[in-house]
């Protein structure tokens, strides 16, 4: 986690792209606060550190989660390990607020 939910902790699994160009991506997340009603996650992929394109949001509700997603980009155009989960109160809808990062190896 971040400064903003230090008990965050996560695991982004990556799955062979199929015919179409979908990577099938599984993520598995804890220790992340139920926000407020109208508060959301996201899950971006980075480049130069930086959230730059969606893969899609979620909601938690306390507990680990598993979530599915597909993601139709060129992962070579990323940072390597290159994904944050950014939290979105109500009202706001940038990338500004990373509750969880990569840990680096």
């Amino acid at each position: 986690g971040t400064k903003l939910d230090r008990d965050a902790w996560g695991n982004l699994e990556l799955g062979k792209a199929d015919a179409s160009g979908n990577w099938p991506m599984l993520l598995r997340a804890g220790g992340l606060q139920q926000l407020p009603e109208g508060g959301y996650y996201d899950l971006y992929l980075t480049k130069g550190g930086k959230p730059v394109v969606l893969c899609g949001t979620f909601n938690v509700k306390g507990g680990e989660i598993v979530v599915h997603f597909s993601a139709a980009y060129d992962l070579n155009h990323f940072d390597k390990d290159g994904w944050v989960i950014t939290r979105q109160l109500p009202g706001n809808h940038e990338p500004t607020e990373v509750v969880l990062k990569p840990t680096p190896v």
